[in-house]
């Protein structure tokens, strides 16, 4: 019999629903797996049921038909779960997709609903104010063509301040944006990792130029240019970030650098990375792993500047970078 429903959508998410299911002590064989996105840990084989995403490059309106069907399906799944089954626990990630937007709005008290952190989203002041002007139409729209009604979030998208939420299942508590009573802490598991040389350098991208003017981006860009040629990295790695391909920054690199995949997970990766640095831009990616790897000494890069220009003078990332140990390279100092 399916006791609980898991909404994941990245790697993150999916270490935490782990993590959370074996604190409720919830066999795999009794959970229902929904995933966002195109993402694989080998305990999913496990579960009563996975339904996979559809997100894989292809044309912008084939892709929309296949997601439309993939969450109309889902939806009536959850409809009928909830109807049929005695569902006892729901763990999702957020308050800014559709499906979970249904669920946190919908559900009575006898089902324990439970919020996954998914990344540095769950540490930041995160609101419906922060998504593109579209994105709320869009969903109105979307919800509405498959029977309900979409409800705009009111305050922090990760859902976590919500009545209807009982607890938040996160690596971390410092400078987590939810109430202290609800969290519940899930230990990352670390390997200690002989560190690579200190002139080898892993980039970790994280799409934030789609949150910046070209004008600021342009400006990080030249600074982290002139990072790397005052460091003089005999090696750099690069890690591209899933979704965000034309990252402006890959043209102000260096000749050489090394290209890692994109589709595999950095949490996969550790083991295998022999690098002494790893650098990123208000990255989840850093966070992960500096705790997964103790030996590479993991750095934010401008902070001071990306804050003011992306999350409009926000600066909740920096205190949880400092509270996590996570070292800072300031764009004024460059």
């Amino acid at each position: 019999m399916v006791k609980a429903l898991v909404i994941i959508n990245n790697n993150i998410s999916a270490m935490m629903a782990r993590c959370a299911l074996e604190k409720d002590s919830i066999e795999l064989s009794q959970v229902t797996l929904l995933l966002m996105r195109d993402i694989q840990e080998d305990w999913f084989e496990e579960c009563f049921q996975v339904v996979k995403s559809p997100h894989k490059a292809g044309p912008l309106i084939s892709q929309g038909l296949k997601l439309s069907v993939y969450f109309f399906r889902c939806y009536l799944m959850i409809r009928r779960y909830l109807s049929q089954y005695k569902i006892q626990h729901i763990y999702l990630v957020n308050n800014d997709n559709l499906l979970t937007n249904y669920i946190l709005n919908r559900l009575d008290s006898k089902v324990e609903i439970s919020v996954l952190v998914e990344g540095l989203m769950n540490f930041q002041d995160i609101t419906i104010e922060n998504r593109h002007r579209m994105s709320v139409p869009l969903k109105r729209i979307a919800a509405f063509m498959m029977g309900f009604r979409y409800m705009v979030p009111d305050g922090h998208l990760s859902g976590a301040y919500m009545p209807s939420v009982s607890r938040v299942f996160s690596f971390s508590s410092a400078a987590l944006k939810a109430p202290v009573e609800k969290v519940i802490e899930c230990q990352i598991e670390s390997n200690i990792i002989p560190a690579g040389s200190k002139d080898s350098l892993l980039l970790i991208l994280s799409g934030l130029y789609k949150w910046m003017s070209p004008a600021n981006y342009r400006q990080l860009c030249t600074k982290f240019q002139k990072y790397l040629q005052a460091n003089q990295f005999k090696t750099i790695k690069v890690k591209p970030h899933p979704r965000c391909v034309d990252d402006p920054l890959l043209n102000y690199l260096p000749d050489g650098c090394v290209m890692l995949s994109k589709e595999e997970p950095l949490e996969k990766m550790v083991n295998e990375l022999d690098v002494g640095v790893a650098v990123g831009f208000c990255s989840t990616a850093i966070v992960t792993l500096h705790l997964m790897s103790s030996g590479v000494k993991c750095l934010d890069f401008g902070a001071d500047f990306y804050c003011e220009h992306a999350y409009n003078g926000d600066k909740s990332v920096v205190k949880f970078f400092d509270a996590m140990g996570i070292g800072s390279v300031d764009f004024h100092d460059v």
